[in-house]
């Protein structure tokens, strides 16, 4: 994630000089969020960075993560030439209603 960033960054920024913080510390602190759902004012806290970059450097990130995420459309329909059983879109169980079975034709 942290050359991700860093890419994104190379690509983008205008002046690198006035990042408060590196690609790295952006890294760890949306891999904490993600993780461990740390609150951002602490994360802020920890990266040395003020409340308003963190919210910033956290939404950036998200970006530069989901433009390298697969469309889903792509991965539906591989998972339909690939016959796969199931398809878990975040990692998320969601407890459903049976849809079809023996008490559901």
């Amino acid at each position: 994630m942290t050359r991700w960033i860093a890419a994104h960054r190379r690509a983008r920024d205008i002046r690198p000089w006035q990042r408060a913080a590196t690609a790295r510390t952006q890294a760890l602190l949306v891999l904490r969020w993600f993780k461990d759902a740390t609150r951002v004012h602490l994360l802020a806290r920890d990266a040395g960075i003020s409340l308003a970059t963190a919210y910033r450097y956290l939404h950036e990130a998200i970006d530069v993560v989901a433009d390298k995420a697969p469309d889903l459309h792509d991965v539906l329909a591989t998972a339909r030439t690939e016959q796969w059983p199931f398809v878990a879109l975040d990692g998320t169980l969601v407890p459903i209603a049976q849809l079809h079975g023996p008490r559901n034709p």
